[in-house]
């Protein structure tokens, strides 16, 4: 392939000049930029580690650092009853190890991006929202699923679903508008934290 460029050279003379370009060439710029885009991903993924040191996606945690850290987050960012909430962390993952909290960054098993009410709220971008793996929502870390949960729960508190007056009120409501089973509210009361 050649290119043909006009080159302003030598007190204003123009010349013409040709420049041949190699299909091969391009190939190996395109290799190493591919190269150099994965080496960047690496640094990358090793600065996250550095920044949160619990990144879940793919790792296993020691449940109880990490159950404090997360609670920690909840109670920042504004969560209700981050004490029953963090039981629900704990019954959903089994203690941090299942696939859908492994591989997903998913603590609460909150199910596909359509359902997500942090939509609702025009928070997307502050989701870390990946989309949807094995029926559940796949976020970018842990912390976008905390993020989420406590849309969820704005939601569902100024909806009127969720009745905040008490802790017991609180457990009933979660039974009734979040569980897929009967006795979810037993089930985290007998959640040791």
């Amino acid at each position: 392939m050649a290119l043909t460029l006009d080159n302003d050279q030598d007190a204003g003379k123009l010349e013409r000049q040709e420049i041949q370009i190699d299909i091969n060439d391009v190939s190996k710029s395109k290799k190493i930029l591919v190269d150099s885009l994965i080496s960047t991903k690496i640094e990358l993924d090793s600065l996250r580690k550095q920044i949160n040191p619990y990144p879940i996606k793919g790792t296993k945690v020691i449940a109880k650092d990490f159950t404090d850290t997360v609670y920690n987050y909840m109670v920042d960012i504004g969560i209700l009853y981050p004490d029953i909430v963090i039981r629900q962390v704990l019954l959903e993952t089994g203690n941090f190890t299942s696939n859908i909290c492994v591989d997903n960054c998913n603590l609460f098993g909150m199910k596909v991006p359509g359902k997500f009410y942090g939509y609702q709220y025009g928070r997307e971008y502050d989701l870390g929202l990946l989309g949807s793996n094995r029926g559940h929502a796949s976020y970018e870390d842990w912390k976008s699923s905390v993020r989420d949960y406590y849309y969820w729960q704005q939601y569902m508190i100024n909806n009127g679903k969720l009745n905040i007056s008490t802790w017991t009120a609180y457990y009933n409501s979660i039974n009734n508008f979040y569980a897929e089973v009967s006795d979810y509210a037993y089930r985290l009361k007998s959640v040791s934290v």
